[in-house]
């Protein structure tokens, strides 16, 4: 989980048969609340990256279509004969900050972002609600007192949920990775050809 993420602790528990059912539903609990501090994260970040992601990108919008408006403007505005009300160096200027949002977008990866965290909560989503299905139809079966290939058989569902949820955090943050160095080589690749 990321590291600002407060993860659970789900700590020893009593499975004496007094107490098994009641370790259960901790353990269940726990489960959850795994699931949801990791949804959690994702909630709380995703808006921010949104935020930025889109600001870059119709900042990026307005100034190509400024630079690109900019020849026509001059070239309507101008009376035969006299220099151009606005220099034509402003269209350059535009065009390369358009540009430059654009890169500046993808290489912070703001919209990228935005778009993994939304994957990824509905992958957070869509696995809780397998879980609690999964976990009602095993305690609709358990015996009283739950056998010990029944109290297993939830212990190891709830641990496949907890993996399950790394597993996807984890695959989100190899796609930033891959993304970033993307990036980066794509930012050495142009400050290369810059220099030759």
């Amino acid at each position: 989980m990321p590291k600002n993420t407060e993860i659970p602790k789900l700590g020893e528990l009593d499975w004496s048969a007094n107490a098994q059912a009641g370790s259960l539903s901790k353990v269940f609990e726990h489960a959850m609340k795994v699931s949801q501090a990791a949804k959690d994260w994702y909630v709380e970040k995703h808006p921010s990256r949104r935020v930025r992601g889109r600001a870059l990108r119709i900042t990026a919008i307005g100034l190509g279509v400024v630079g690109t408006l900019l020849p026509i403007i001059t070239e309507i505005t101008s009376k035969s004969g006299q220099p151009p009300t606005i220099a034509p160096g402003w269209t350059a200027v535009a065009l390369v900050l358009a540009a430059s949002c654009g890169l500046l977008d993808q290489f912070l990866g703001y919209s990228n972002a935005w778009m993994r965290y939304i994957v990824a909560e509905q992958r957070l989503d869509r696995h809780r609600l397998d879980f609690e299905y999964a976990w009602n139809e095993l305690l609709k079966k358990l015996s009283v007192p739950p056998t010990e290939a029944q109290v297993v058989e939830l212990l190891t569902l709830a641990r496949e949920n907890v993996k399950q949820v790394e597993d996807i955090m984890e695959r989100e943050t190899a796609e930033w990775v891959t993304e970033f160095r993307g990036a980066l080589a794509d930012a050495q690749r142009s400050l290369t050809a810059k220099q030759n």
